[in-house]
């Protein structure tokens, strides 16, 4: 079995709308991992990004920035699914 894999800078997904555009674009395009960097995930907001991807249907590992600006961070995403 394989498996499509995409890499991308997101430049910023805090905004849980361009996270689910993202995540239905990927599956229209048979991606079954991603993975991102430059997600700009905020701490406090972790429970909704993970809420738009299992809506998806993906399960999502991320990490945030440990600064105060909340710059950075990185995600792999999978499909559920996909094995």
């Amino acid at each position: 079995m394989s498996a499509r894999l995409a890499g991308l800078n997101a430049q910023g997904l805090s905004n849980t709308f361009k996270l689910a555009a993202l995540l239905r674009e990927a599956k229209r395009k048979n991606i079954d991992i991603l993975l991102l960097q430059e997600t700009n995930f905020k701490k406090a907001r972790l429970k909704e990004y993970e809420i738009v991807a299992r809506k998806g249907e993906w399960e999502m590992y991320c990490s945030c920035s440990d600064s105060d600006c909340e710059r950075g961070g990185t995600a792999v995403l999978y499909r559920i699914g996909t094995r």
